[in-house]
């Protein structure tokens, strides 16, 4: 059954499968790419005949050992018709072309109408009998790439609507600790310690337990060992917030992605985080009186000790933000602490599928995915030491 796809809708899905994609951050073999290996490799195989340039179109091309080295992975593929005895030229792997299977090496370009043709004809199976199809014709297509496409196609996206969830635990619109976290970095160039000249606020809206941590820089690759920190200390968060609008400090996607980079290094994985939208401005002004608070915390801090170390004063301030009973006599830590169940581990306590979670990445989405009710079996974090 072919996905129903308009020619408006098709542009758009297509639009939307390479934005993802490139999300995902892969260096991919590009047409133009594939066209200049295979010049190359006619080349190479001129020469190796001792025919100079009688297999080319381009005689002035320059093939080097580093052309020779660069290619090691590819093989020349060529076809000739029976009729008119015309010659074809396409690309395989060594790995394929030793073993005598004949499977071409898809362009980046061709990723969506090759997946989009087979998972059509499989009946719209899911991710790995599709990528086990797309594999045995072409080489070099992403399993990440058909998770996409399969998230994106809209009569899988009705199939899972008349399934509904197995077992699963769906959002709910009551918030719960580790929900959402707000992250904002406080400008303290004013009043320098050392090195220390920036402070990351981070925040659980449901709870509003605080955690300080001191900076040396508002990079992205700072903030997101900051972020690593309180993640290690308290689990995941499902959705990231920070300002969109402020110039104090990088942007969500940049610290998101410093973050994962981070804990692939440190040898965590299932550390996805859903970006969250901008701030309204009713949470805006929340979280500009939540970090005043904090500046105000630590200016009677530095007084009452006669000290100019704020870095070591914000774990003071974070403790007693964190202790301190509000209005209905109730700390942060007691709201955190009392999450139990409910404080899920991030995204991955939601019960989305793998091939599903790889096409996820903004709070829009993962609306879209609760309210086609995609979500099926449950998956735990590992931890690699």
């Amino acid at each position: 059954m072919a996905s129903p796809l308009t020619p408006v809708d098709l542009a758009s899905t297509r639009a939307e499968f390479y934005r993802r994609l490139g999300a995902v951050g892969r260096s991919q073999l590009t047409r133009q790419r594939k066209a200049t290996i295979i010049r190359h490799l006619r080349e190479m195989a001129a020469r190796e005949a001792r025919h100079l340039g009688r297999m080319s179109p381009f005689p002035e091309a320059k093939i080097t050992y580093h052309h020779r080295n660069a290619h090691r992975v590819y093989r020349l593929l060529v076809e000739r018709e029976e009729t008119s005895g015309r010659e074809t030229f396409d690309l395989v792997l060594k790995k394929d072309a030793e073993a005598n299977v004949k499977r071409t090496v898809a362009p980046y370009e061709d990723w969506f109408d090759l997946i989009r043709e087979e998972h059509d004809r499989s009946g719209h199976k899911g991710v790995a009998k599709v990528f086990a199809a797309v594999s045995a014709k072409y080489a070099r297509v992403a399993r990440d790439a058909v998770a996409i496409y399969t998230a994106l196609c809209p009569v899988c996206a009705v199939q899972r609507e008349r399934k509904g969830p197995r077992g699963a635990v769906l959002l709910q619109k009551s918030n719960y600790c580790n929900e959402r976290w707000q992250l904002d970095v406080l400008h303290m160039q004013q009043e320098p310690e050392g090195q220390y000249k920036w402070l990351c606020h981070v925040q659980d809206q449901q709870s509003k337990f605080t955690l300080l941590r001191p900076l040396a820089s508002n990079s992205a690759e700072d903030v997101a060992s900051a972020l690593f920190d309180a993640v290690a200390d308290f689990a995941l968060p499902t959705i990231l917030q920070m300002d969109h609008t402020s110039a104090q400090g990088p942007s969500v996607e940049a610290v998101l992605a410093a973050f994962g980079k981070l804990a692939t290094e440190r040898g965590l994985r299932g550390t996805k985080i859903i970006r969250g939208r901008p701030r309204k401005e009713a949470v805006q002004k929340a979280i500009a009186a939540s970090t005043e608070r904090v500046r105000a915390l630590l200016r009677s801090w530095q007084e009452r000790t006669n000290s100019k170390k704020w870095s070591l004063g914000s774990r003071v301030v974070q403790l007693l933000l964190n202790t301190t009973a509000d209005a209905s006599g109730v700390a942060p830590m007691d709201l955190f602490c009392r999450g139990g169940v409910s404080r899920r581990n991030g995204v991955y306590g939601l019960g989305i599928t793998p091939d599903v979670l790889a096409g996820t990445h903004t709070e829009d989405d993962l609306e879209r995915l609760v309210a086609n009710r995609a979500v099926e079996v449950e998956v735990e974090v590992e931890v690699e030491v």
